[in-house]
C-alpha cells in the first residue's frame, strides 16, 4: 500500500475543482470555499481523533455523475451511514469528499473519495485535473433517469480517450484507471425504473477499459459499502498489472545485458551474468498470478431448500457477490426451462457466466476456484481434506436426507398441499437404497450422526470442525441436515427425549455459532440482488462461458462410445430423473460432464449420480 500525501500542486487541483468561482449550481453553498474547507477538516484531522492508526490514504477515487443522481447522498451514507432527504443545510451531509477505512479481502485500507460537481462535466479541464490526481472513479447514475446513464457513458469515453491520447497535456494522467459503474436508487418501485439492471450490466461490460457494475440505494444503504471496495479492488489489480509490465520490461533489458556480457567470455563477464541472473530471479519469484475478471453468479433457489442453503451459506461466508432468482418449490420453473433451456428440476442451480452448474458438490467445488483473491473455505492439508470429504459422504451418501424427510413435521403447510404432494411423488420415483425408514429408525440415524460429532470432532470443545477461525467447508458439509431439522417451523421434527441441547450440547452450540457466523457475514458482505427470470436470462446469455475446453481431452468418454460434439442426454440417477437435458458433448472426464444446449448454455454435472447417453441410443 503506497503513501498518497497531498502535494502543493495537487492541493491546487483540489482548489480548482472544489472551489469553482460560480456559487450557483450543483450542490454548491454560498460559501465558495466550503467544499475545500470541509474536505480538509475531514482529511487533515489527526488520526488519533478518529481512532485510526493510519494518516495516509491508500487510494484516491473520484465520484462523478449527473445532477440529481445522489452523489452527496451516497457519500453521506458511505461516511456517516445516514441518509438526509432534507435540503436543510444544517442536516449532516458529506460534500466534496471524505476519507474512510474500507476492508478488501480481510485487509484495511484508507480511501479518499473526491466528488466532482456535475456542472464541471461541461468542461474537460476540470475532469482532466480530477483524473490526474485519482486512480479510479465511481460513475454514478440514477436508475430512474436514462439520461444520467448516457452521461456516465460519455464520461467513460472521455476517460478512455484521455488515457489513450498522445496529447502532451495528458501526460500526467496515469495510464491505468479503475472504474465501477453504479446505479443509485435501487429501492424505487419497478414502475419508476428507467434503466434495467441487465442494461446497466451490459453497459459496464461494453466499456473498453473493463468495468465492474452494481446497483445501490443511498436511502437504504444497500450495497453502498461494497461500492468503493469494488473500485479499489480494481485499482489493486491494475497496480499489480503495472508492476508486472515493469518487471517484464526489466527482465527483457537484463536478458539483453546478459547476452552482451556473455559475448566477452572473461571472468568479469561471468560475474556480470551471475549478477543479472540473480536480479531476474528476484523479479520473477514474487510475481502474483492475475485473476481474470469474475463472471456474474446467479443462484436459482427457494429459501427453505436445505441444499440451497449449503450454497448461500458458502457465498455469504466467503463474501462472494452474487444474484438470486427465486423459484417456486414445485414445478414448473419456466425461468430455467423456457429462458435457459435447462430441464433439470432439482434446486439449487448456479450459473457462472453462461455456464450452469448442477448438484451442490460440483457447485461448491467450482465456487472454491472462483474469486481467487478471496480466501477459500475448503481444506488445504491432506488430513483436513480427508475429514471434509468423509463428512460430505456422511451427510450426502448414507441416506441422511431421506431419513430427515421421514422426520418432517406433519403440520408443515407444504405437506398438506395436494400440489406439493403430487410434485414430490413425481420427483421421487421410488424408495431410496435400503428402503424407506420408519420414524424411529430415522431418529436413530440422525442421533447416531450427532453422537459421532459430539464425541469425536467436537469433543475437545473446538468452535469449528477443522479448528479454523471461522466456519469452513467441512462445517457446511457436516451441519446442513441437522440445521434443517432443528430450524423447521411447526412441531419439533426431533423428539426432545432423544435429540436435544441437553443430550448433545456441543452439537447444538456449534449450530448456534454457525447461525451467528453466517448472519454476521451476510450483514457485512454484499447483499444478493433479486432478479426476475427474464432479467437473469438476459444477463446469463449476454455473458461469456466461464470455462474454456479448447484442447482438453475427453478422458472418460470412450467407455460410453461418445466423442466431442456427440448429441447426448444428461440426467440424475436418483431423484428428478424424468427431467433430462439434451445437447452436444463439450467435455467429459472422471469427475464432470459438460454439454451445450441449443441456447448456447453449457450445463455441468458431476459423474457421480448422473448418466449421459448418446441420443441415438435412447
Amino acid at each position: 500500500m503506497g503513501s498518497m500525501q497531498w502535494t502543493d500542486e495537487e492541493a491546487n487541483y483540489l482548489k480548482a475543482i472544489f472551489t469553482w468561482q460560480e456559487v450557483q449550481g450543483d450542490d454548491m453553498t454560498s460559501d465558495r470555499t466550503s467544499r475545500l474547507s470541509q474536505f480538509e477538516a475531514q482529511n487533515r484531522r489527526p488520526a488519533e481523533a478518529k481512532g485510526e492508526v493510519k494518516t495516509e490514504s491508500d487510494f484516491r477515487v473520484l465520484i462523478v455523475g449527473a445532477k440529481g443522481c445522489g452523489k452527496t447522498s451516497v457519500l453521506t451514507r458511505f461516511a456517516l451511514n445516514s441518509f438526509k432527504d432534507s435540503p436543510d443545510p444544517t442536516q449532516g451531509k458529506v460534500e466534496g469528499g471524505c476519507r474512510q477505512s474500507i476492508q478488501i479481502d480481510g485487509l484495511s485500507y484508507n480511501v479518499d473519495v473526491l466528488e466532482l460537481p456535475s456542472k464541471h462535466l461541461t468542461t474537460n479541464l476540470m475532469l482532466e485535473q480530477a483524473l490526474a490526481i485519482t486512480e479510479g472513479a465511481v460513475l454514478l447514475y440514477d436508475i430512474t433517469d436514462q439520461d444520467s446513464l448516457e452521461l456516465a457513458i460519455r464520461v467513460q469515453r472521455f476517460i478512455s480517450g484521455s488515457f489513450r491520447s498522445s496529447n502532451p497535456k495528458n501526460r500526467g494522467i496515469r495510464r491505468d484507471y479503475g472504474l465501477v459503474l453504479v446505479g443509485n436508487k435501487s429501492d424505487v418501485d419497478e414502475e419508476e425504473r428507467r434503466v434495467a439492471w441487465a442494461g446497466g450490466f451490459k453497459t459496464a461490460s461494453a466499456f473498453d477499459m473493463g468495468c465492474s457494475f452494481l446497483e445501490i440505494s443511498a436511502r437504504t444503504g444497500d450495497n453502498v459499502k461494497e461500492m468503493f471496495p469494488a473500485v479499489c479492488r480494481e485499482i489493486l489489480r491494475l497496480r499489480q498489472q503495472s508492476r508486472k509490465r515493469q518487471e517484464e520490461a526489466e527482465i527483457a533489458a537484463l536478458l539483453r545485458l546478459e547476452t552482451q556480457a556473455g559475448a566477452g567470455g572473461a571472468a568479469a563477464s561471468r560475474n556480470a551474468i551471475s549478477s543479472i541472473g540473480g536480479r531476474i530471479a528476484e523479479i520473477v519469484a514474487p510475481q502474483i498470478t492475475m485473476a481474470s475478471s469474475e463472471q456474474p453468479i446467479v443462484l436459482y433457489h427457494y429459501p427453505y431448500s436445505p441444499f440451497a442453503r449449503r450454497i448461500s451459506w458458502y457465498l455469504a461466508l466467503r463474501g462472494i457477490p452474487y444474484m438470486q432468482c427465486l423459484q417456486p418449490p414445485i414445478m414448473p420453473r419456466p425461468d430455467l426451462s423456457e429462458e435457459l433451456g435447462v430441464q433439470y428440476r432439482r434446486i439449487p442451480v448456479l450459473t457462472i457466466g453462461r455456464d450452469v452448474y448442477l448438484d451442490t458438490r460440483l457447485i461448491l467445488s467450482k465456487l472454491e476456484e472462483a474469486h481467487p483473491s478471496v480466501p477459500k473455505l475448503g481444506a488445504s492439508e491432506p488430513q483436513s481434506k480427508g475429514v471434509q470429504r468423509l463428512l460430505a459422504a456422511l451427510t450426502l451418501d448414507t441416506g441422511m436426507f431421506f431419513a430427515a424427510m421421514s422426520l418432517l413435521p406433519r403440520d408443515l403447510p407444504a405437506l398438506k398441499d395436494p400440489k406439493f404432494q403430487k410434485d414430490r411423488a413425481s420427483f421421487i420415483s421410488g424408495p431410496p437404497a435400503g428402503g424407506w425408514l420408519s420414524r424411529a429408525d430415522a431418529v436413530n440415524k440422525i442421533r447416531d450422526a450427532m453422537e459421532l460429532l459430539e464425541t469425536t470432532l467436537l469433543a475437545d470443545g473446538r468452535d469449528w470442525i477443522l479448528q479454523t477461525d471461522k466456519p469452513s467447508l467441512a462445517d457446511i458439509e457436516a451441519i446442513w441436515p441437522f440445521h434443517w431439522l432443528i430450524t423447521l417451523p411447526g412441531s419439533p421434527a426431533l423428539p426432545a427425549n432423544q435429540v436435544s441441547a441437553e443430550l448433545f450440547p456441543r452439537v447444538f452450540a456449534w449450530i448456534q455459532r454457525f447461525d451467528k457466523a453466517v448472519g454476521a457475514a451476510g450483514s457485512s458482505g454484499p447483499k444478493p440482488r433479486k432478479l426476475k427470470g427474464k432479467e437473469a436470462a438476459q444477463l446469463i446469455l449476454a455473458s461469456r462461458h466461464n470455462e474454456d475446453y479448447t484442447g482438453a481431452e475427453l478422458t472418460a468418454a470412450d467407455g460410453e462410445g461418445l466423442t466431442r460434439g456427440s448429441m447426448v442426454r444428461l440426467w440424475p440417477t436418483d431423484t428428478g430423473s424424468g427431467h433430462r437435458d439434451s445437447g452436444k458433448l463439450v467435455h467429459m472426464d472422471q469427475a464432470e460432464i459438460v454439454i451445450e444446449n441449443l441456447r448456447g448454455v453449457r450445463i455441468h454435472a458431476p459423474r457421480q449420480g448422473f448418466k449421459v447417453r448418446a441420443e441415438a441410443g435412447l
